[in-house]
């Protein structure tokens, strides 16, 4: 029987014709295409994060120092009858360590007094 003749298929070139860029072979191995795309949109949500945690930081900042001077204006009172108290042991504690040295003088007057009347005056 004879051979029926059907469409006939174009066969690939054996070789790749260099000048016509659409038909060459992809050789790529790698795609870098959404390497790339992957990179940027971590590179945004790594600045998005890292934006979102400093505002946090300065909101909860700014909340703690609200409390702290809240703490301040309901300690001013307390804290100036305390200084007042200080002021006030300083004072007596200058006068009781001033009493004790001259309690404790290791020279006593009347011991002075008598070496000085037994000097002579010399003129």
């Amino acid at each position: 029987m004879a051979k029926s003749k059907g469409k006939i298929t174009a066969q690939a070139q054996w070789h790749a014709d260099f000048r016509v860029i659409d038909t060459l072979p992809d050789t790529k191995l790698i795609r870098t295409d959404f390497m790339l795309t992957f990179a940027a949109v971590s590179m945004a949500v790594g600045l998005l994060f890292l934006f979102v945690f400093r505002e946090y930081k300065s909101f909860t900042l700014g909340r703690e120092i609200a409390n702290l001077k809240n703490d301040i204006e309901q300690n001013t009172s307390d804290n100036q009858n305390y200084l007042r108290l200080d002021g006030r042991f300083n004072s007596l504690s200058k006068k009781i360590n001033e009493l004790e040295s001259f309690r404790y003088n290791p020279y006593p007057a009347p011991d002075i007094l008598l070496a000085l009347s037994e000097m002579e005056i010399r003129s």
